[in-house]
């Protein structure tokens, strides 16, 4: 796509503005405390031992701001009979975003090892996946957009494919939708 430095540039200013969309899939093992979807936004501090914190004071500096939706299914997955399969669309890129946003909302994503509490999967792996994004036409170019899932939501729970194909169904575009579900179809 940016083979060039005119291209890079073009790239680099719609990263910029929020042109790009992005959507990422996430496994935690909780429940959500409050609220089954919205909008995380705060300032990002750095905290201790590599993590970062969300910050609620004013003025905000570092802004994240991180919409989110979840669903609630059982799972094979894990040893507990339930996961939350969360469907992140970040509007900023900072650094442990969508990390510190499932924290403060309760449902830390299974198996990191900064944020979690202590769950870590049988791989050692955090349960955090970039899917889909979507970018506008850049000069002499179409736009992309590409629909990615991870390969263990097809082959080791269907349940949390399905309930991934459900949300982005209900809340990405139709430009988005119709990529995850060719991605689904060609497998």
């Amino acid at each position: 796509l940016a083979k060039d430095a005119d291209m890079a540039s073009q790239l680099s200013r719609l990263f910029a503005q929020h042109n790009i969309t992005k959507y990422y899939v996430g496994i935690s093992q909780k429940a959500p405390k409050k609220k089954k979807q919205g909008l995380v936004v705060g300032g990002m501090q750095k905290g201790r031992q590599k993590s970062w914190l969300l910050t609620r004071d004013e003025p905000q500096r570092n802004v994240a701001r991180t919409r989110f939706f979840t669903t609630r299914l059982k799972s094979n997955l894990s040893s507990s009979s339930h996961v939350t399969c969360v469907l992140f669309r970040p509007y900023t890129g900072k650094t442990h975003q969508l990390r510190v946003a499932a924290k403060s909302m309760g449902i830390p994503l299974w198996g990191d090892p900064i944020y979690s509490d202590g769950t870590l999967d049988r791989n050692h792996r955090t349960h955090l996946h970039a899917c889909g994004i979507q970018i506008p036409a850049l000069e002499g170019q179409d736009s992309i957009i590409l629909w990615d899932p991870p390969i263990y939501f097809d082959i080791e729970n269907l349940a949390l494919s399905e309930a991934i194909q459900k949300l982005v169904r209900k809340h990405a575009s139709e430009e988005m939708i119709k990529a995850m579900e060719c991605a689904y179809k060609n497998g």
